[in-house]
């Protein structure tokens, strides 16, 4: 009897094998069906099974859910293909009428046929339903299909036990060259092969795979199939022509059927290369196959003779390549064998200067760590006749020679020229000498050497000397004095002290001792300023101040930097302005002594700012004027006729002169922005210090301010980070 699947019971019995789609059975019959039989039958997607009929032992006495045969059945032939491979049927209804027919009642037709594999389900259910509309007699081809037995051949039938060329393009590309090193990056992966080396196994017959009748036996075909090859030069067959031998030395290749050996040197090769200049030769190394050699030494040496190199070759360059072979050590860069010596240009003349040239100087450090002034000076006195430079003359050149040994012509140098200038001359005895025409002071302006008159003040600056005014430099052996002035359009250089003075220089400041005084001296400089100490004074430079020892209560400013080397104190009260930088030992004392360091503002700007302010103000105070009397004038024409003309001249000129404070307004505001925009700069500007911040210090930067309460160890430095002042 035959049932669904989704109507089997534990306790049924089968009645006939189950086989799966493929042939293969999968449960025996007999066997009694267990939950585990049912989930594996619906695991396999078998839809339907036979069972012995009233096997359901646990529902005894229940009407069991089968399908019963009809009483009326049309007449049903099966025809099977001779091979069995297919079937068709033919449906015919009785003399009487018939009644449906359903898929299950078909299958089991079927098998009683024997067909038992290949049923088509989509057929037998398309059967059903045009039957069962019809019942007419119909015809129907492949109901069942079996499967044929398949033989598939190899594209070859060899192994091949070498890597060889299978590709025809990569053969192509080495069929012309016939060393290695030319095709090494084609056929990177590929074996050499030498003769007698058997580099393929020729195959059995392929077997074929095993089909299946609609009777659910398999078949076999008796086909077997070859593929032919072609042997090129290179290879042979065995005696037992089972194997492919090797008969010469090189690579393999396979492809479309076609089987050989490409025949190649495995030695490997290095090639010379002469740069352009023909000052550098270099080898390029190209590495051999396996088991290939490379170059000895005598073939090198022979190749670069033959390439022209002859000079400069580098031995140990040589001798380490020819050790890198030996290892197995191949550099990919072109290999640096050979160089030319190049030609070598003669000294130009020179001028040897017998004074010094430096006009602005930090203090000599000394060995303890201090620093002074005692041994330097800005300012060169000199006296007639003194010698002041010599010229020394220029020398040959070397030629060179390049690696095929060919000169390389060189040039001479250059001769110098004696920097004559103003008040010098060359020594009669000696035109190479530069010497002093007059007594006075040397400088250098960076082309020619000078000597102008110099004022030189042999001892103190006092009532003896009264004050001095001078366009150019000034010397003091002496002190400056409280209460007098220098005004020197050059540099001061002063061998003592400079006492409550005012001082206005064009140039540098050297004080080799200090600037002290009771707060009336003032040093307002256009370049360095270079003091021993300073205190209770002020210091204004337009470029930088250095200060030798410490800074006590003082106001220096400086456009760049102020660097203080004093140990243990620095600097202690008062206040020091620099755009660039603060350079210290220690700030403040453990008095807490009030001591303000500002960094990021230009001092010379920021007066050049409140000047231009103030004369905007007093502009403004007179246009104000000039307005209110314009005004008094316009009602004077408006209500008389008769307007004088003395008046009406007076009327022009009040005219013409507010304009012209219009004018000079405009220009004040123009400046004064361009002088804001550029009298702050903090982005790189910071303070060093070596040893220690104590409370009591101010530090400024822009509008921010930082107030030390405590004491902070160096060495550190303070920045303007992100609009706050960081310490670190």
């Amino acid at each position: 009897m035959v049932i669904s699947v989704e109507n089997a019971k534990q306790g049924m019995i089968l009645s006939k094998d189950v086989f799966l789609s493929n042939g293969n059975m999968l449960i025996r019959n007999k066997k009694t069906l267990t939950p585990e039989i049912i989930q594996l039958l619906k695991k396999h997607r078998i839809e339907y099974i036979e069972i012995y009929e009233n096997s359901d032992t646990e529902n005894k006495g229940n009407k069991q859910k089968d399908f019963s045969m009809p009483k009326k059945f049309p007449r049903i032939k099966v025809i099977i293909n001779e091979d069995a491979m297919d079937a068709s049927l033919i449906i015919e209804p009785p003399d009487i009428d018939t009644e449906d027919i359903s898929y299950e009642y078909l299958v089991q037709i079927l098998k009683e046929n024997d067909i038992c594999f290949g049923i088509k389900e989509p057929v037998l259910k398309n059967i059903v339903e045009q039957w069962n509309k019809n019942k007419k007699r119909s015809e129907f081809e492949h109901i069942a299909q079996g499967i044929y037995p398949k033989s598939y051949p190899l594209e070859n039938n060899i192994d091949l036990l070498v890597q060889c060329v299978s590709n025809k393009d990569d053969f192509d590309k080495i069929r012309n060259f016939k060393n290695y090193w030319e095709i090494a990056e084609i056929t990177p992966n590929v074996q050499r092969v030498k003769p007698g080396m058997v580099i393929a196994q020729i195959q059995s017959p392929n077997p074929s795979y095993a089909g299946k009748n609609i009777k659910g036996e398999q078949i076999f075909s008796t086909d077997s199939t070859y593929t032919s090859l072609v042997f090129e030069n290179g290879v042979e067959l065995s005696a037992n022509n089972d194997q492919i031998i090797a008969k010469s030395d090189g690579l393999a290749f396979f492809f479309n059927n076609t089987i050989g050996i490409r025949e190649l040197n495995f030695d490997g090769f290095v090639d010379v290369v002469v740069s352009p200049d023909k000052m550098k030769a270099y080898l390029k190394v190209y590495p051999g196959g396996i088991g290939g050699k490379m170059p000895d030494e005598m073939s090198i040496r022979k190749l670069l003779k033959q390439k022209g190199v002859v000079f400069g070759i580098i031995e140990d360059n040589l001798k380490k390549l020819l050790t890198d072979f030996e290892n197995s050590i191949y550099t990919s860069e072109n290999f640096l064998i050979a160089q030319g010596t190049d030609a070598v240009k003669g000294k130009d003349g020179i001028v040897e200067f017998l004074f010094k040239r430096e006009t602005s100087l930090k203090p000599q450090r000394n060995p303890d760590g201090s620093v002074d002034y005692k041994n330097v000076n800005i300012i060169n006195a000199v006296s007639a006749k003194q010698k002041l430079a010599i010229l020394h003359p220029p020398q040959k050149g070397e030629p060179g020679k390049n690696v095929l040994g060919q000169e390389m012509p060189c040039l001479d140098g250059v001769a110098a020229k004696l920097p004559s200038g103003k008040n010098t001359l060359p020594a009669p005895q000696n035109s190479d000498w530069l010497i002093a025409a007059i007594d006075g002071i040397v400088s250098f302006n960076g082309s020619n050497v000078e000597v102008f008159e110099g004022f030189v003040v042999p001892g103190d600056i006092d009532y003896s000397t009264g004050n001095i005014e001078y366009e150019k430099s000034v010397v003091v052996n002496g002190d400056v004095k409280s209460g007098f002035s220098i005004n020197c359009g050059g540099d001061l250089q002063v061998k003592g002290t400079i006492e409550d003075c005012s001082l206005t220089i064009g140039g540098n400041v050297l004080c080799k001792l200090g600037f002290i005084g009771q707060g009336k001296g003032i040093i307002d400089s256009k370049g360095d300023v270079n003091l021993g100490f300073i205190k209770n004074q002020t210091v204004k430079s337009r470029k930088n101040v250095n200060v030798a020892k410490e800074a006590l209560n003082c106001n220096i400013f400086a456009k760049y930097s102020i660097a203080i080397h004093g140990r243990p104190i620095s600097v202690a009260g008062g206040k020091l302005m620099a755009r660039d930088s603060i350079t210290v030992y220690s700030v403040g004392n453990h008095s807490n002594i009030r001591t303000t360091l500002e960094i990021g503002t230009d001092f010379s700007l920021l007066e050049e700012l409140q000047k231009t302010q103030q004369q905007l103000d007093d502009l403004s105070s007179n246009f104000q004027k000039l307005s209110e009397s314009f005004k008094k004038f316009e009602n004077i024409i408006t209500n008389k006729k008769n307007f004088p003309e003395k008046n009406h001249t007076l009327f022009l000129k009040l005219t013409e002169s507010i304009q012209k404070h219009k004018q000079q307004m405009d220009l004040l505001k123009q400046r004064e922005k361009i002088i804001q925009n550029k009298v702050y700069s903090f982005g790189s500007a910071f303070i060093s210090f070596k040893h220690a911040i104590y409370p009591g210090t101010i530090i400024k930067i822009g509008e921010r301010v930082l107030i030390i309460k405590e004491e902070v160890l160096g060495p550190k430095k303070v920045y303007f980070i992100k609009n706050e002042i960081k310490i670190i």
